[in-house]
């Protein structure tokens, strides 16, 4: 039955317009993909070695670094940041790592958890 047929005119409450429009650009959020995904590298000098061994690949659920391949078991985006906790192995071991990231369009800095330390690297795409 099509809406024209209805005798009386249908009304949608003001309440349920709000949800959906909440819920679609809850959706639209959702599915964008992560800033910190990309190709990184150290340097902006290195972005154009065609070995990748340079580069720092992350995607939205794993990253790839050298030797080492990382799948994510966790990503909380806190405010500003992303905490994560990846399954690794490379190199004949495996280990969970704990990192938190921040991204812009340009930079990316990486902190794993216990360390004092950061890394900074630059986007290369």
């Amino acid at each position: 039955m099509s809406c024209v047929k209805h005798r009386r005119p249908l009304h949608r409450p003001v309440a349920t317009v709000v949800a959906a429009a909440a819920f679609a650009c809850f959706a639209s959020a959702a599915s964008a993909k992560p800033l910190y995904v990309g190709t990184w590298s150290a340097s902006p000098d290195l972005c154009p070695a065609p070995n990748t061994d340079a580069h720092f690949i992350i995607k939205a659920n794993s990253y790839h670094f050298f030797e080492e391949n990382c799948a994510f078991r966790s990503v909380v985006r806190t405010a500003g940041a992303w905490n994560v906790v990846a399954r690794c192995s490379g190199d004949g071991t495996r280990t969970t790592n704990r990192f938190t990231l921040w991204a812009t369009k340009k930079v990316l800095t990486l902190r794993y958890a216990g360390e004092a330390g950061i890394a900074n690297y630059v986007r290369c795409k």
